[in-house]
């Protein structure tokens, strides 16, 4: 499925991430687990757009690559 992540605070803009809907549907409960533990398969960088709307692409113009 595809779902809505928040507004980015670097650029503005909303985002769009495809994620299992069983892991979307144990997101969204109310007392969820870490975020890690819900969306193991997904890279940090994902998991991060998914919490707080920050872009990969923002985060590297607003912090710099990560590196390896």
């Amino acid at each position: 499925m595809i779902v809505d992540t928040p507004e980015c605070i670097n650029c503005g803009e909303m985002g769009r991430v495809e994620v299992k809907s069983e892991e979307w549907l144990k997101w969204i409960a109310p007392d969820r687990p870490k975020i890690q533990e819900v969306f193991r398969d997904y890279t940090p960088e994902i998991r991060e757009q998914i919490l707080t709307g920050i872009h990969p692409k923002c985060w590297d113009k607003m912090f710099g690559e990560v590196p390896v």
